[in-house]
């Protein structure tokens, strides 16, 4: 673990206040740290020296990640990089594509005689996974794991695990790779999204759902994002195509 002070946290953090690439892959994290109530607008989400997030981000990368140390953070970051969930997720559908199953219609898919075993909702999941596919191949959920690289970084930061430079040379690499992959905030959404939902397999119709839950959470800050008198508010009304200079 990297030991600074708590000041000296306080300071960098302060230092990178307004600048427009780290408030721009702030942005880009939402989609993970606004359901946490996290604040968008300060990198790690949190004024560092706040234990109760703190303890949070601790635990979260610990049962989440399997990452308590500054290795076992820049190994997950490496993991998510090289496989994440994209990987499964292309083995799965090249499967179903492979058996014929691309070729079903909605209704067929969805038939309780095509798949028995299933349940209505997991059958609906798995037509929404096969058209994600059939639309934007293995980049169909390729944000929800850049992502959890940024989410990963800024954690690793928070909970001292990385220095500030390594957290925010690996939040710059993943979001160029982003900005580079999908043409707006509404398009990255829809993928982490569609990963969210291939990782967790939850019903998007069952309202509790942290599914649900985060997907309403994502339409009111688009939708915010739109409308002049609550722009401001919403990390969405950033420009995507914002030039991300290391500037930082």
């Amino acid at each position: 673990m990297f030991l600074f002070g708590k000041n000296e946290r306080l300071q960098q953090q302060e230092k990178l206040r307004g600048n427009p690439t780290v408030l721009w892959m702030n942005a880009a994290v939402a989609p993970i740290f606004a359901p946490e109530n996290k604040t968008w607008t300060i990198f790690g989400g949190y004024r560092f020296g706040n234990k109760e997030k703190t303890a949070a981000d601790y635990q979260k990368l610990q049962m989440q990640y399997s990452a308590v140390n500054h290795e076992e953070v820049l190994d997950k970051i490496q993991e998510l990089q090289e496989i994440g969930e994209s990987e499964a997720y292309h083995l799965l559908m090249s499967r179903y594509q492979n058996n014929g199953f691309f070729e079903l219609r909605r209704e067929q898919l969805c038939s309780e005689e095509t798949f028995p075993q299933m349940k209505l909702y997991q059958r609906r999941w798995l037509y929404d996974m096969i058209q994600g596919y059939k639309r934007y191949g293995e980049k169909a959920i390729l944000a929800f794991d850049l992502c959890r690289i940024l989410a990963v970084a800024q954690m690793g930061f928070m909970t001292g695990h990385l220095s500030m430079e390594e957290a925010l040379h690996h939040c710059w690499k993943a979001a160029i790779v982003l900005q580079a992959s999908f043409s707006s905030w509404e398009e990255m959404c829809d993928s982490f999204l569609r990963g969210y939902a291939f990782h967790t397999q939850q019903d998007k119709d069952e309202p509790t759902s942290s599914l649900a839950v985060r997907m309403h959470l994502l339409e009111e800050m688009q939708q915010a994002a739109k409308e002049k008198s609550s722009a401001s508010e919403s990390p969405f009304a950033i420009h995507w195509d914002l030039l991300l200079e290391k500037t930082f």
